[in-house]
């Protein structure tokens, strides 16, 4: 399983999203980032690039922004594969800056709402929106928190 956390109010995230779910057939859950334990949602709301955060559950591994973004637009079919393959061969500093602009600037040019939007019936089945999802799917992934939280500090994955 891969659980995906990303920022919930992002109208361009929410789209991202949807469209994940829409080509893939992987075992992904989603979380907005909203719905993470305080410690970890304020360092990634309030970081240079506010994004999202991947985990592999069954690797024990995470992945931030870009990386997270290519690491499952390549698990996906059609052209959201294809994007995720292209955008995987680009050199990662050129692909991390696009990321970057986008991410800094991503709620002025896309918007931005003032709370996380309920998926549909139909996609409920991959998101978690209650604390205690969200803690069941955390509790699933072997993950050390002060670990990823020394990563957020330092920027890692930006």
């Amino acid at each position: 399983m891969v659980i995906v956390f990303y920022d919930g109010q992002c109208l361009f995230c929410e789209s991202w999203v949807k469209t994940v779910i829409r080509n893939t057939h992987k075992d992904i859950r989603f979380a907005p980032l909203q719905k993470l334990p305080s410690v970890w949602s304020e360092k990634l709301l309030t970081s240079k690039v506010p994004s999202m955060v991947v985990i592999d559950v069954e690797k024990g591994s995470y992945l931030f922004n870009a990386r997270a973004s290519i690491h499952i637009m390549k698990s996906c079919q059609s052209f959201v594969r294809l994007i995720g393959l292209v955008a995987d061969r680009i050199p990662y500093g050129l692909v991390n800056l696009v990321y970057k602009f986008i991410g800094q600037n991503r709620h002025r040019i896309f918007g931005k709402k003032s709370e996380c939007v309920m998926p549909t019936f139909v996609e409920r089945a991959v998101f978690a929106f209650s604390d205690d999802e969200v803690a069941r799917m955390l509790s699933m992934a072997d993950i050390n928190l002060e670990e990823l939280n020394n990563e957020i500090e330092k920027g890692m994955g930006y």
